[in-house]
């Protein structure tokens, strides 16, 4: 063999040895569960129905991908609660034992959207210290634009702002102009 080439070994574990930690979650975990956690490192998606192991499998995922060396500011776990958000992260910490877990982006759909779009706002044309408004301040909001306005609600049978809230928010939906929306 000439000094260019190189030896090529390939070295093959069997199941009984297993890295410490696999070996753990090997044991933690059912098949299913193993095979969605020790995944390629890209996108996964997991149907899965109620009573499986979901949020399980979800959170041991996101610890294996940490200790195979991906940052956690490149994993992005979206949950429809924030309790349910904190609740995984703080399962990832104690597998992972990392300090580093608070740069999951972790949260809520609301939420990871909200955090893109005040990293981007200026690219958008908007300043990144805006409001979000709730339904119940925006219902607020339009109470104090019709009173500013000096409307009268009684004589002129104007809707509740409930109502014009549900028409702005259709319009917006839509895209059609209010005078549209309204008219039909």
């Amino acid at each position: 063999m000439n000094s260019k080439q190189m030896k090529k070994y390939v070295i093959k574990r069997d199941e009984n040895s297993l890295p410490e930690r696999l070996t753990r979650y090997k044991s933690e975990l059912n098949e299913q569960q193993f095979r969605v956690v020790t995944a390629k490192p890209n996108a996964t998606l997991v149907i899965a129905g109620a009573g499986t192991g979901k949020t399980r499998t979800i959170t041991y995922r996101v610890a294996y991908l940490i200790e195979q060396g991906v940052s956690p500011q490149r994993i992005l776990l979206a949950t429809f609660t924030n309790r349910a958000a904190r609740e995984m992260l703080k399962r990832v910490e104690m597998l992972t034992g990392s300090q580093n877990v608070h740069k999951i982006w972790g949260g809520t759909f609301h939420r990871i959207a909200n955090l893109i779009l005040r990293r981007h706002a200026a690219s958008i044309g908007f300043d990144s210290n805006y409001s979000i408004l709730d339904a119940e301040d925006a219902r607020d909001f339009i109470n104090v634009c019709i009173e500013e306005a000096a409307i009268d609600t009684k004589a002129k049978r104007f809707p509740k702002a409930e109502v014009v809230q549900s028409i702005i928010s259709y319009a917006n939906n839509t895209d059609q102009p209010i005078e549209d929306v309204i008219v039909r």
